[in-house]
């Protein structure tokens, strides 16, 4: 069997101070912003809340969005509760007549799209 060592595949590793950056915590300014730049008009997740709860009460809630996210990024993996979804089916046509016509899109929880920093 043959492996094809990194560099010759491409890959590199990556600097010293990238990998300590990687590995410092979440800040409140990263969380922050992640908030601030989600769209409003978002469908919420099974938890019912919309973006715009974290934009409104940011100053009551930004201890503990802190507090989940970090303890999510530190044992690399997501409560129960979070790995709960809905999949809807939205319509693709202005008249939809057959499965075709509609799309399936996933709704997670609000708390897990800022957690995984992806708003």
């Amino acid at each position: 069997m043959c492996f094809i060592g990194m560099e010759s595949a491409g890959h590199r590793n990556l600097p010293l101070g990238w990998r300590d950056f990687l590995d410092t915590l979440i800040s409140e300014v990263h969380i922050k912003a992640t908030v601030r730049k989600g769209a409003c008009n978002k469908l919420s997740g099974r938890d019912v809340i919309c973006l715009e709860i974290f934009k409104v009460n940011w100053d009551s809630i930004k201890d503990d969005m802190l507090v989940i996210c970090n303890q999510t990024y530190l044992d690399e993996r997501i409560i129960e509760k979070q790995k709960h979804g809905f999949v809807l089916c939205t319509p693709n046509t202005d008249i939809p007549s057959t499965s075709a016509n509609y799309r399936p899109i996933s709704l997670v929880n609000t708390d897990y799209k800022i957690s995984k920093l992806e708003i």
